[in-house]
């Protein structure tokens, strides 16, 4: 079961990392999302963390194994279709359309032919999440696909459905305010000191002479003087690990606050079809505190949302 669990946490650590390149929706295409569909996806709410910098893919694991259920807890305490109701009130072609959440990846492999679509146009939505490679930063994708049916006639059948629009949406929490101890503090250096005292007082106790007492001394130091003092990479994920179980609070606020944005950033994407190339300092309309950008030096020039003055922690499995 312990090695399932790590299986799926270390496929986990690639949710969030995958981009497409944006295809902006033409003017003409506008009108159609006024009959359209809206297909939330989702299979991927489960919190999955980049890794890069200084945290290796073990460490991804072992700062989320611990707190893997209490993640999926609160992802699915977060109403993502809320959400998407209140922000699609005030646009006027997505206000009415129906909203179908659709949590089986398998059945997502024709969205045609998902029960309610009945032919029409579907925006299709799937939420991710992750921790950043440097576990200071809740972070939420919204990758949005807005697909017209294949076309059928008497002469040929389309089997793929027209894409009218893609993009992938990023928003980053502020940093949380917590350093991990780097050394290991004096009782953890006692106890392990204790372990290794009492192993050599126990094989003193049956030594036959004093020479052989002697080298067990030697090999008793030798052991002492190698405990580690400062904490290895198990010691602060724990840490990482503790203090998020300590805060979900603060996580489900963030998710709640991300969720929002992102679904805010694909609403003034889908109306702003002419972008003209912007370098990461370009900005655009962001709420109090926060700054949007799109980082036109990746393919995609995903939009991207951090807290102003900080910049998006991709890690290395995040080269768009």
């Amino acid at each position: 079961m312990k090695n399932l669990v790590l299986c799926l946490l270390t496929t986990l650590l690639l949710l969030g990392c995958q981009t497409t390149k944006r295809q902006a929706l033409a003017p003409q295409n506008n009108a159609s999302l006024n009959d359209s569909v809206i297909i939330q996806d989702q299979s991927a709410q489960l919190l999955g963390a980049r890794y890069g910098d200084d945290t290796s893919e073990r460490a991804a694991v072992i700062t989320l194994a611990p707190v893997q259920a209490q993640m999926q807890r609160f992802m699915f305490q977060t109403s993502f279709k809320h959400k998407l109701r209140k922000a699609f009130w005030d646009h006027e072609q997505l206000r009415g359309n129906k909203i179908i959440e659709v949590d089986d990846p398998a059945s997502l492999t024709d969205l045609f032919a998902v029960r309610g679509v009945d032919g029409k146009n579907v925006l299709k939505l799937t939420p991710s999440y992750t921790l950043s490679s440097d576990r200071r930063h809740l972070q939420l994708t919204l990758l949005a696909e807005y697909f017209e049916p294949p076309k059928k006639s008497r002469f040929s059948t389309e089997k793929t459905p027209r894409v009218l629009y893609r993009n992938t949406f990023y928003f980053q929490s502020p940093a949380l305010a917590f350093t991990p101890r780097k050394t290991r503090n004096n009782d953890e250096i006692a106890a392990e000191r204790k372990v290794i005292d009492e192993k050599y007082y126990a094989l003193k106790d049956k030594a036959t002479d004093g020479y052989q007492r002697l080298q067990l001394s030697k090999d008793q130091q030798r052991e002492l003087d190698a405990i580690e003092t400062e904490q290895d990479e198990a010691g602060i994920s724990k840490q990482y690990s503790d203090f998020l179980n300590a805060h979900q609070d603060w996580l489900i606020d963030q998710a709640n606050q991300g969720m929002t944005e992102v679904i805010e950033m694909m609403l003034y994407d889908i109306a702003t079809p002419a972008l003209p190339d912007m370098d990461e300092a370009s900005q655009f309309p962001a709420p109090k505190g926060r700054q949007w950008q799109r980082l036109s030096k990746r393919e995609g020039r995903n939009l991207v949302s951090t807290a102003s003055g900080e910049s998006f922690n991709w890690g290395d499995l995040a080269h768009d």
